[in-house]
This record gives C-alpha cells, sequence and structure tokens, in this order.
C-alpha cells in the first residue's frame, strides 16, 4: 500500500469514527453556528452534446467522412461522444490519450449498431 493510499485510509477511518461520536452526542455543537461549517457541494457532470451526429454522418456520408469529422475534434470532445452513446462501458477509454485509438473506437463501435440486426433483414 502507498503512502498516499495509507494516510487516505487512516483520514477515512477518523472521519468515520468522527462522525460516529458526533451521531452519539449531538449536542456537542450546540455553541457552533451552522453559517461556520463549510457546505460541500458535489460536482455534477453535465451531459454535454457533441457538435458531430456521427449516426447521420455515417449513414449519409460513410465511414470516411465519419473520420474526417472525427479527426477535427480535440481528445476531449471524442471522450464526449464515447461516454455519451456509451461505447465504452468499462471506461477504459477514458484514460487513453491517443486521437486515433478514440476516433477508431467510436467507428468501430457505431458500425457495429449500424450493421447489428443486418442478417435477420435479408433473410
Amino acid at each position: 500500500m502507498s503512502e498516499s493510499e495509507e494516510k487516505a485510509k487512516r483520514i477515512s477511518t477518523f472521519l468515520r469514527k468522527l462522525a460516529g461520536k458526533i451521531e452519539e452526542n449531538p449536542h456537542i455543537f450546540d455553541d457552533i453556528e451552522i453559517k461556520d461549517i463549510p457546505v460541500l457541494v458535489a460536482s455534477k457532470r453535465t451531459k454535454k452534446d457533441s457538435q458531430v451526429d456521427i449516426s447521420k454522418v455515417l449513414s449519409e456520408e460513410g465511414p470516411a467522412a465519419l473520420r474526417q469529422k472525427l479527426d477535427q475534434l480535440d481528445v476531449k470532445e471524442l471522450k464526449i461522444i464515447i461516454r455519451n452513446n456509451g461505447f465504452d462501458p468499462a471506461k477504459l477509454a477514458a484514460k487513453w490519450k491517443d486521437k486515433q485509438r478514440l476516433i477508431n473506437l467510436i467507428i468501430e463501435r457505431i458500425s457495429a449498431r449500424k450493421e447489428k440486426g443486418q442478417a435477420f433483414i435479408n433473410y
């Protein structure tokens, strides 16, 4: 276990014990004003829309045009497309830095979705 993991574990244990003591004796903070306690607000990730409608571009213009449009986007925007479309449920692509790798993932997954069920249409 690394030093930072050890610190985190010790602090979380301390805070749990402190919370337990506060719950046992809620009057411990009677002389402290609520305004003195900082409020922690959890940041909510907003779902950002991508600039490119990948399904439309793929169906109307083909994979080469889609690759060209995706190549114009930066890594952050490509990751938004991947996240919004659920192309990486394991969230492995969130760590990727290579733009071409992200583009390949998008094209592979959107093409697979487009072709899904084609065997039954021709039957």
